[in-house]
């Protein structure tokens, strides 16, 4: 049987799912960001990651701090001498941003490897 291009390249298009949606409640958890971001990153609790950094810092690893007792994680995109950048959410109510952190940073428990 014969299928012309066109009715190929129709037939793949439509058998391709849609990304997911973003919305500003995906920027309300710093979790549900890391794991959009990095989907083998567990998608769990922030607080239970602080049992967990045992890792390195590498780009594509999860920065864990404890911000008084709230904890909050966020996704290595660059490694620098003296501090390292990671695209986060809800470090800022609601909100996605990128920022530097200093490798001495006191509220930086450690990282997660996925």
């Amino acid at each position: 049987m014969f299928v012309s291009p066109t009715t190929y390249i129709n037939v793949v298009q439509a058998q391709t799912p849609e990304p997911p949606a973003v919305t500003t409640e995906l920027y309300c958890s710093c979790v549900s960001y890391v794991h959009f971001l990095e989907p083998k990153a567990p998608f769990i609790d922030a607080k239970w990651y602080k049992d967990f950094p045992k890792a390195t810092p590498a780009v594509g690893r999860i920065a864990v701090f404890n911000y008084n007792e709230v904890y909050h994680v966020a996704l290595i995109t660059n490694l620098g001498t003296s501090t390292f950048k990671v695209k986060e959410a809800n470090f800022v109510k609601c909100s996605k941003g990128e920022r530097d952190v200093d490798y001495n940073d006191p509220r930086l428990i450690g990282f997660f490897a996925p």
